[in-house]
């Protein structure tokens, strides 16, 4: 084959692996078929440019700026497939351009040691195929983790792939091209082996921090939980004390009542027997829904709402049972309550409030918070942080969001007149 019909080949060959890296590597956006339409979309826009740009008379000046005309589409299309619409989509398109580097050159070192178009191709194969199983055998894992931190510098990162890039192209195609200049064929190989270091010990190094983030938020949730038990112990201790006093006193009630009923004063046996009952009712625990563990939260919140003054509302429709582990789903519930509860506290209102709703809905359950609030927001703002002091604290709204991605709930806030309201659907 000619020259030129070997290096569109080549081209084509390299796309597939980029477009399949890409694919495989990152959280998608849309389904199979949107994901499979971009993906052609991609495979034709620059297999157009690559007919121009070998089958064409054009310099190689010209050939240069079509190859560089290539990168803005790849990284236009792989960027909109990724389910993170900002830097971090950016990022992988970048890296999977730079993946696909190793096997290109080691194609053209082939063509200059052996001659062989053959063997060159056979060549690419091998090392596109090895190189992105290996990276997504060991780095796979580590860079999704990666991804799922947003506030991870991605948009400076991605000058590690543009260097990287630029670094290879002026090394292999201008203004030095690689079949006239042979002699950079061993600084390419060091160059493959610095990517593949880098990014190696970058994704490595994220992985472990999200690791780290991952026990700090499981120890927030068990000291949360210790905290709630220990509160739930308190709780009990009181209700029994309080329940020995009764039982104390309702020999002395009954002997009056039984002197009321002596004397025929039935008025007021009844009216004491009526005060009785209030008592006993004071004694018996509120029931708000029928799981415990969120029942607990919510008689904790109450008390802590009656302290402060915050005129408290519910509506709770939760299961005895649920889906999804209870002792985590009652966590973020008290997560988000304190937050209410302290936002509604800071507000300057005459009459601060606190409304919590929870029910079910098609096997999935909504939950509500809303809270008056002097707390205002502008667009792309953070959720704001806690203004407790003492370690530990602003730590809350990271395990939320640990939990929403864990079990792909969706979670959303707003800002209106005073009124913060948060929704979490699970």
């Amino acid at each position: 084959m000619t020259h030129a019909v070997f290096m569109f080949v080549q081209y084509r060959i390299s796309m597939v692996f980029l477009i399949f890296y890409a694919i495989s590597s990152m959280p998608l956006r849309f389904n199979h078929l949107r994901t499979g339409l971009v993906a052609g979309f991609l495979f034709a826009a620059t297999a157009g440019i690559d007919a121009v740009m070998f089958f064409s008379p054009i310099s190689t000046d010209q050939q240069a700026l079509l190859n560089i005309l290539e990168v803005p589409i790849a990284l236009h299309c792989i960027t909109i497939l990724c389910r993170y619409q900002d830097m971090r989509g950016l990022f992988n398109a970048m890296t999977a351009a730079i993946f696909v580097l190793p096997g290109n050159i080691a194609c053209s070192m082939v063509i200059i040691w052996t001659g062989s178009q053959l063997w060159a191709l056979v060549v690419l194969l091998l090392v596109d195929t090895a190189f992105t199983l290996l990276t997504l055998k060991f780095l796979r894992k580590a860079y999704r983790e990666s991804l799922e931190d947003a506030n991870a510098n991605w948009g400076w990162l991605c000058f590690l792939p543009a260097m990287f890039y630029s670094l290879t192209f002026t090394l292999t195609v201008w203004p030095s091209n690689i079949y006239s200049v042979y002699t950079n064929s061993l600084p390419l190989v060091f160059v493959i082996a610095l990517i593949f270091c880098t990014y190696t010990i970058l994704f490595r190094s994220f992985s472990q921090k999200q690791h780290e983030l991952t026990l700090t938020r499981a120890n927030d949730t068990l000291k949360l939980y210790t905290e709630h038990l220990v509160r739930e112990s308190k709780r009990m201790k009181k209700s029994n004390a309080d329940t020995a006093v009764m039982r104390h006193d309702m020999r002395h009630h009954m002997r009056i009542i039984d002197g009321y009923l002596e004397d025929g004063q039935i008025d007021k046996a009844q009216s004491a027997i009526a005060e009785l009952g209030g008592v006993l009712d004071g004694l018996r625990p509120k029931r708000y829904c029928l799981n415990s563990a969120v029942n607990g939260i919510i008689t904790q919140g109450s008390i802590m709402c009656e302290q402060a003054g915050i005129n408290l509302t519910t509506k709770l429709d939760v299961p005895e049972f649920l889906k999804i582990p209870e002792f985590e789903f009652a966590t973020v519930v008290s997560n988000l309550f304190e937050n209410a509860i302290e936002g509604a506290r800071g507000s300057r209102i005459p009459y601060p409030w606190v409304t919590i709703n929870i029910h079910p809905a098609k096997n999935r359950i909504i939950t509500e918070i809303i809270n008056s609030c002097d707390v205002t927001l502008t667009g792309g703002s953070d959720f704001p942080q806690s203004t407790k002091e003492g370690p530990g604290h602003g730590l809350g709204h990271h395990s939320v969001m640990a939990f929403v991605s864990r079990y792909n709930a969706i979670f959303d806030y707003s800002v209106k007149d005073g009124i913060f309201t948060v929704r979490l659907l699970i």
